[in-house]
């Protein structure tokens, strides 16, 4: 979104401000001008979008880890869980 004077920000909001992409260093108080101390210049390419891991999905991953009823062995943590029980895959 464009920076807006008169809005505070926390560390990490980006904002764009001269067609030019800004990280927030650090929390920002309100202010009317910008105060390029307190931002750091991002490129477009390095900031990473979409979904944010899910904390509640990653405890599930858990939850799972040593049931051989519910086979996943795709993931490496998985098949250290299966094989620490004794699971092996049959063939």
């Amino acid at each position: 979104e464009e920076w807006r004077p008169g809005l505070n920000y926390n560390k990490v909001d980006i904002v764009i401000f001269k067609e030019e992409y800004f990280t927030a260093a650090n929390k920002i108080a309100a202010s009317n001008d910008f105060d390029f101390n307190q931002w750091i210049k991002t490129e477009y390419s390095s900031i990473k979008t979409g979904l944010l891991p899910n904390l509640a999905n990653r405890v599930n991953l858990f939850k799972n880890f040593y049931n051989s009823n519910e086979v996943n062995l795709e993931q490496d943590s998985q098949r250290l869980g299966k094989n620490l029980i004794g699971f092996e895959k049959s063939i």
